[in-house]
């Protein structure tokens, strides 16, 4: 009776002490997080590891920040060259491009050692391709910003670039091919006028976009175009770009890496570049592609060379270079810049020559 009656009286209060605690609960409120801003001192934020600055590339240029790529993605194959600011290599980026899974790059390293000049120049660069869409000049597909080294990821140009590509279809061939190229053939490849007029073409269209977008790019040469299927040729290398925008010409610093045999009087005397001395580098580029990749003055020291082009002297005619092109050439070597012909009136009469020469090219094959 005892036990009954103690697991009752037990039962009894268990139940009243569930009821008070239920009351409780019903009259408890609580206050709503704060929607108002707060005083946080970021600075006493402890700092987390697990996040990666991003370079300065992003402060040139915020549009860098979108094409901002894995670079455990890469997948190396080769090295295909050494810039002036680093490692250049062949590789493979999954994903880099939506309709390939297997895209093929080519990386520009920025190098570990590279002096704050050197990595302006480089961001620099990133943030002027960024902003060039046009089927003549490499395309920018993707940057590795975040951590180091920097790296800028380019399209793959199979066949190199121009100056090797012309010399290894000269009829002189006797240089020693490099392995920067993947274009490999048991029978020598071989130019004619119309294919050299085709090329020439294609650069005069990359260089007439880059001046309407306000560009000089103060190093236009054949070592700085990249060969692709088909002979497709792209303009790289803008490292030496520069925006002129508003500007009448830009005036490049006395410590710039300047190639003199490309070069007109203005800018070798006065340090002078305008869409002007790009016609005059496009001159020299004219010769160089009609003349298999000779090197201009070939035989002079620099010296020679600034002393033959301050006396109104120029370039001999190539061999087989037809009458037509080499008179674009002189055009392009005015000493006064203002004489020059615009981009848009050698595109116009390098279009006029390629269509004659194709015409006569597809006589010729009928006969």
């Amino acid at each position: 009776i005892i036990v009954i009656a103690l697991f009752i009286f037990v039962s009894i209060l268990m139940g009243v002490l569930c009821c008070q605690i239920s009351r409780q609960r019903k009259h408890v409120k609580y206050d709503s997080t704060p929607q108002d801003d707060l005083d946080i001192d970021i600075d006493k934020l402890p700092t987390n590891s697990c996040y990666h600055k991003l370079t300065e590339c992003s402060k040139f240029n915020p549009k860098l920040q979108a094409l901002e790529y894995p670079r455990n993605s890469i997948v190396y194959i080769r090295d295909i060259g050494q810039g002036a600011f680093g490692r250049v290599f062949k590789a493979k980026a999954p994903n880099i491009a939506s309709e390939d899974n297997e895209h093929l790059i080519a990386v520009k390293m920025l190098k570990e050692d590279a002096s704050d000049e050197l990595q302006q120049d480089f961001q620099r660069e990133a943030s002027l391709m960024v902003e060039f869409d046009h089927p003549n000049i490499v395309k920018l597909l993707g940057v590795c910003a975040i951590g180091n080294p920097m790296c800028l990821l380019f399209e793959y140009m199979k066949k190199g670039d121009l100056n090797e590509f012309l010399r290894l279809n000269s009829c002189d061939n006797y240089i020693i091919r490099r392995h920067s190229m993947d274009f490999y053939s048991e029978h020598k490849p071989s130019l004619n006028t119309t294919d050299q007029l085709y090329i020439a073409k294609q650069i005069a269209q990359g260089m007439l976009y880059l001046s309407e977008k306000g560009y000089v790019h103060r190093d236009l040469a054949t070592r700085n175009c990249l060969v692709g299927d088909n002979l497709e040729v792209k303009i790289s290398d803008f490292g030496l770009a520069r925006s002129i925008h508003s500007l009448e010409y830009y005036r490049g610093s006395e410590h710039d890496a300047i190639p003199i045999r490309w070069m007109p009087p203005e800018s070798i005397l006065y340090n002078k570049f305008t869409v002007q001395s790009d016609v005059w580098s496009f001159g020299i580029l004219l010769w160089e592609l009609f003349s298999f990749a000779l090197q201009p003055y070939y035989g002079m020291t620099h010296e020679e060379v600034v002393q033959f082009v301050k006396e109104g002297k120029i370039l001999a005619c190539p061999e087989n270079t037809p009458k037509q092109v080499y008179d674009l050439m002189k055009m392009c070597w005015s000493t006064k810049p203002s004489s020059r012909p615009s981009f848009h009136i050698l595109l116009k009469s390098l279009n006029v020559l390629y269509e004659d020469y194709q015409k006569k090219k597809v006589l010729s094959d009928l006969v």
